[in-house]
């Protein structure tokens, strides 16, 4: 018998990672630990909208959504929900299982009138920045499912060289200081984002510090006393990242920027990048990752070559019902 129950109805969705896992093990593997990281201790997952697909009372697929429950006074992105992971049996696939998930996912959605777009993957706490490009053969799925198809997202990746003296080095009119910062630097880091309406960044490294970070992971930057900028890092030590590689500990990766908004120009940002760059390899890390970026072309500068594409895939609800 085949049904489908609310995530919040089904007892064995901590284990909802080993399904996925039975295909993408390979080339996206998911552990329990970055299941629970990234799905069910986030604030935002929507476990009454979440749905489970069940065969004989066994799991053959599923659909995560996330809506913004969080409750914060400077950021919010309550206009936007995000498909964070969906799955379906590759034995089961061509039978409407998947549409039916979707439908009841968007039915629920639709009971918020406030949410305009739902978006596949991305959100803060991603998995997938949205469909992986060796994935497209599922393209048409959400094409006809209304979903629209926008510029997508770009993983890029540096295989680190020991021997660097043919590296262009970035000068800036004045010099810069560079230091990893403490839990005490938190109130400067969000000043520096609030003050250029950087409210997402604000919003990552809020909760980042709130949830225990030291700072470590933070790399700072100062022209004489004044913080211009810094760039979030991840090393091969302490890392969960990325889904393509999480389980090779020779990756780092550079995540969140923040410069300030006269700094933008005269090389200090590729300067900070690098720095950011030299301390990941300083920590052990042999390939450096840049994850869901546009700035292609400003990473290429910097030795960053593409590695994968994702496509992105959103569907407008309001102009659904207009059209």
């Amino acid at each position: 018998m085949l049904q489908y129950i609310p995530f919040k109805d089904y007892k064995g969705g901590k284990h909802l990672y080993r399904l996925w896992n039975r295909e993408f093990k390979r080339s996206y593997p998911i552990s329990s630990t970055l299941f629970k990281e990234r799905i069910l201790d986030d604030a935002n997952f929507d476990k009454e909208n979440s749905y489970v697909a069940l065969y004989e009372r066994m799991p053959i697929g599923f659909i995560l959504i996330k809506r913004w429950m969080n409750e914060e006074l400077f950021y919010s992105e309550t206009k936007t929900a995000t498909i964070s992971l969906f799955f379906v049996q590759k034995d089961v696939r061509n039978m409407g299982i998947g549409k039916e998930l979707l439908n009841l996912a968007m039915q629920g959605l639709k009971e918020y009138p406030y949410i305009e777009k739902v978006q596949l993957g991305h959100d803060l706490s991603n998995l997938l920045s949205g469909l992986p490009s060796d994935l497209n053969k599922y393209a048409p799925f959400f094409m006809n499912q209304n979903f629209k198809q926008e510029e997508g997202y770009v993983d890029m990746i540096q295989i680190v060289k020991k021997d660097t003296s043919q590296q262009t080095v970035y000068e800036t009119p004045k010099k810069i200081h560079f230091r990893i910062a403490t839990e005490e630097d938190k109130e400067v880091i969000l000043k520096l984002c609030l003050d250029n309406d950087l409210l997402r960044q604000t919003y990552i490294l809020k909760k980042y510090f709130e949830s225990g970070g030291s700072g470590r992971r933070v790399v700072l930057a100062y022209v004489d006393d004044k913080l211009i900028g810094f760039v979030r890092i991840y090393d091969s030590k302490h890392s969960s990242i990325k889904v393509n590689f999480f389980l090779d500990k020779s990756v780092g990766s550079i995540g969140v920027m923040a410069i300030d908004k006269e700094y933008l120009s005269d090389n200090y940002p590729e300067r900070i990048t690098q720095e950011a760059i030299h301390y990941v390899m300083m920590r052990g890390s042999k390939k450096i990752m840049i994850e869901q970026t546009k700035d292609v072309e400003f990473y290429k500068k910097l030795g960053f070559k593409a590695f994968k594409y994702y496509m992105r895939f959103v569907k407008y609800l309001n102009k659904e019902e207009q059209n």
